[in-house]
């Protein structure tokens, strides 16, 4: 059994009748235009306006008020070892001038503000 089948040549088309049987009221006779894509300049001053996430303002955040912290003032002073009769220098050499080996205090000890409770330590270095 054979089956045989046969091409017709398809007419030109004419478009006027085919808007017309269909009740079309379009024209074919401009190309179609994708209306939302050719007309990005004219509705925004900058034609690139996808942006990433990274690059999208958030709101700012609302400055965080610190809580107050309680304030604690310290007032130190510094005693000379001289005005509790201590030598300013210790002597070690047998020289009248000052010479290397001769102990120097180089702070004092430190003292709070009412003079009661001690906050430092002598601190001796040798004379240069």
């Amino acid at each position: 059994m054979a089956l045989s089948t046969s091409l017709k040549p398809i007419s030109s088309v004419n478009l006027s009748e085919h808007r017309r049987v269909l009740g079309s009221k379009f024209s074919y006779s401009k190309p179609f235009q994708f209306h939302g894509f050719n007309n990005i300049s004219s509705r925004s001053p900058n034609p690139f306006t996808t942006t990433a996430f990274f690059f999208n303002k958030s709101k700012q955040a609302e400055p965080v008020t610190p809580k107050p912290t309680k304030v604690q003032e310290l007032h130190v002073y510094e005693l000379n070892e001289r005005d509790r009769s201590s030598p300013a220098v210790l002597k070690l050499s047998q020289k009248p001038v000052n010479s290397l080996g001769d102990l120097v205090p180089f702070t004092n000890k430190l003292y709070s503000g009412d003079l009661q409770k001690r906050v430092g330590i002598i601190v001796c270095f040798d004379y240069c």
